[in-house]
């Protein structure tokens, strides 16, 4: 019983001990990690030279980015992108400042203030495609394109219209990018639904067209095309049998602004096709 007793004795001091090594800094990380903004920004609006000194893992810079994500993630964007200058102001060569501007762009998105977002996105783009970050640029211009995309609620009366027109732009944007092909095809399918929007049948068309080579291995080209003709396979454009996620209902949407232009029968045999495939199991 004694032996219990001692073991359970040094298990409780082991655990105290464990527990005072947690810093104020890592809780917070915890906090934000678990989505507890309001605990987080308790500790982070301390001292934060103080923080970083008790927790030498942490920089001051990169717990000033910490807080700026906080309150950007409580919605409290008009805080967050003032800590993100504060950042900035403070420590001109952070590694951390590139991050914060970002941020900062998303605070304003946030708040609907979508060209002064991309105002910001611009700037640093020029920085990060000089570099091999082509990633972080894809998935930036895909956020803000999907923000300029956005229809407000019907409450909401102050909020921009929806420029399809602009998001069109900076998804084409990406597929100049050496990003990963599933991101690519994602940002051409949503030039089709944007040019949908926008009601520019021709436009669909042709990326439609520009698309299916691409992302649909069953593709055959066009119906009127020597590829048709010769039933040549697809092999030239998709070399690697890229399977496109988008592939049916791009077929789909190439087939409705054919009859919008008063393409029908043309517009029917691709969608007789697109029928086969699917009942096939070809294409889903």
């Amino acid at each position: 019983m004694r032996t219990y007793l001692l073991l359970f004795f040094l298990l409780s001091l082991t655990l105290l001990k464990a527990q005072d090594l947690t810093t104020d800094a890592e809780q917070a990380a915890s906090f934000i990690r678990g989505k507890q903004y309001p605990q987080a920004l308790k500790i982070l609006n301390g001292d934060l030279a103080q923080l970083s000194a008790k927790a030498p893992e942490f920089t001051e810079d990169q717990l000033m980015l910490m807080k700026a994500r906080a309150l950007h993630l409580n919605k409290e964007h008009a805080k967050a992108e003032t800590a993100c200058n504060n950042l900035s102001e403070k420590f001109p060569n952070s590694t951390w400042k590139y991050k914060a501007s970002f941020l900062k762009a998303h605070t304003r998105a946030a708040r609907g203030d979508y060209e002064g977002a991309l105002e910001i996105y611009e700037t640093e783009a020029t920085r990060l495609f000089s570099k091999t970050r082509k990633d972080e640029v894809a998935a930036s211009l895909m956020e803000f394109a999907a923000l300029f995309a956005k229809a407000p609620a019907p409450t909401d009366l102050d909020e921009p219209k929806p420029d399809f027109e602009k998001s069109y732009a900076l998804y084409k944007e990406v597929l100049d990018l050496q990003c990963s092909d599933k991101t690519k095809e994602q940002a051409h399918y949503l030039m089709i639904r944007m040019s949908g929007h926008l009601q520019n049948w021709p436009r669909v068309i042709t990326d439609s067209e520009s698309y299916l080579p691409k992302y649909d291995p069953s593709w055959r080209g066009t119906m009127t095309s020597q590829e048709r003709l010769t039933f040549q396979k697809n092999i030239t454009e998709n070399p690697n049998n890229i399977i496109g996620k988008h592939r049916s209902e791009v077929r789909y949407r190439m087939a409705e602004a054919l009859h919008r232009q008063n393409q029908r029968p043309l517009a029917v045999r691709y969608l007789d096709e697109l029928t086969k495939l699917m009942n096939s199991n070809t294409i889903e």
